[in-house]
């Protein structure tokens, strides 16, 4: 909106004037001040809003209307706005005559006179009370359901903490049973049962792991560190924690890097191994008798680093596949099991882990059965060094 110049037709101008003011009194709220604040004049929408008559409003200081909604330096600010000859737009929180409050979206544009200076100023206003309340409404709901997803976290990682302890001793025991630590079990089928509690806490274990990690990542974030490492050795390392389920599977099992991939990396060591825990755990738990199953690194054609683990096995699911990056996905995820049930978590927590560095997740099905899942990430992110560098 231009600023208003009182020039030397004061007549056209009154005119000009009284002819604007009946079109804005039409659409809005308008009020006319002197260069203190004074009102000199208010339209009937005004006095509708505020709950006082025109002539209690004329003679008045804007200073009536004031609430105790901004401080001093929200009205210093429109005024050095307003009084430097410029158009001040913002919000106000207003007090009608009777108490109750009300908020309008406020235009203020200054008439300058002949010298260049503010000798009144204009003000166009719309009451935008009911939207600031529906705004109100969804700011609380929604600290209301930040709240309670943190205290649902809260508990679930109360809950998990509380778990391990007795789920380690169930292992632990449960072991020794299985080994005949103190002694021989006469009846072959204890020794058997001792085997499958073992095998189901330690897969509750892993559930409850992955709680804890999930809650811990919703509620405060995860503070990754900085550690440089090779990621083949570290590879392999976790690797031989499943060399035994290869042998019982005769599985073809592969950890390999290819000559473009990078031979160190200055990212957080436990972050890559709970994600490669959890992608060989999926593609060992998939794979069939006599499969493959292999976890390579790599450089792609952009530059960017990748890991990527695939298996032979059945696939995946169309419901994973449409879902995929969604916690707690109940049902039978991948084919290779009917008795196998996932709750999504572990793919999950990996996508936000590559995520949280500024990598890429994803997961699809290979070409002549079996899936892929990859994540990359660009070099820099991750302090990749190659060969040469």
């Amino acid at each position: 909106m231009n600023n208003l110049s009182a020039g030397t037709d004061d007549v056209f101008q009154e005119r000009d004037f009284q002819f604007l003011l009946g079109a804005l009194d039409e659409h809005a709220i308008v009020s006319l001040t002197d260069v203190q604040g004074r009102i000199i004049h208010a339209n009937d929408r005004m006095c509708e809003i505020t709950g006082y008559r025109r002539s209690e409003l004329i003679g008045a200081n804007h200073r009536l209307l004031k609430s105790d909604e901004h401080d001093a330096e929200y009205y210093r600010d429109m005024w050095r706005t307003i009084a430097s000859g410029r158009v001040w737009n913002g919000e106000f929180k207003n007090r009608r005559k009777d108490g109750d409050f009300y908020w309008v979206k406020t235009t203020i544009a200054p008439q300058l006179d002949e010298n260049g200076r503010p000798c009144r100023y204009v003000s166009i206003r719309t009451d935008i009370t009911d939207h600031v309340r529906r705004r109100q409404e969804l700011s609380a709901a929604r600290d209301q359901l930040l709240a309670a997803k943190a205290t649902q976290n809260n508990f679930l990682a109360a809950m998990s903490h509380d778990l391990r302890t007795p789920l380690n001793s169930i292992i632990g025991f449960s072991e020794m049973m299985e080994r005949e630590v103190f002694g021989p079990i006469e009846n072959e089928k204890y020794q058997g049962y001792a085997g499958i509690v073992c095998q189901s806490a330690r897969q509750l274990l892993a559930l409850v792991n992955d709680i804890l990690d999930l809650s811990k990542m919703e509620t405060t974030g995860y503070t990754l560190k900085k550690e440089r490492f090779d990621p083949l050795k570290l590879s392999r390392d976790i690797g031989r924690a499943f060399e035994y389920i290869a042998r019982e599977k005769a599985v073809d099992f592969q950890v390999q890097a290819t000559d473009r991939a990078p031979k160190m990396l200055t990212a957080d060591p436990r972050v890559a191994v709970q994600i490669q825990n959890n992608l060989l755990s999926n593609a060992f738990k998939h794979v069939n008798e006599g499969g493959i199953v292999s976890l390579t690194w790599d450089r792609a054609a952009d530059g960017d680093v990748t890991l990527t683990v695939e298996d032979d096995g059945p696939g995946i699911d169309e419901t994973v596949l449409s879902n995929f990056g969604q916690p707690f996905l109940v049902g039978n995820a991948f084919k290779a099991s009917a008795s196998a049930k996932t709750h999504g978590l572990g793919l999950y927590i990996c996508k936000r882990y590559v995520e949280a560095r500024g990598g890429r997740f994803d997961i699809a099905n290979r070409e002549g059965g079996g899936a892929l899942v990859r994540a990359s990430w660009p070099p820099q992110t991750i302090g990749a060094e190659f060969g040469g560098d």
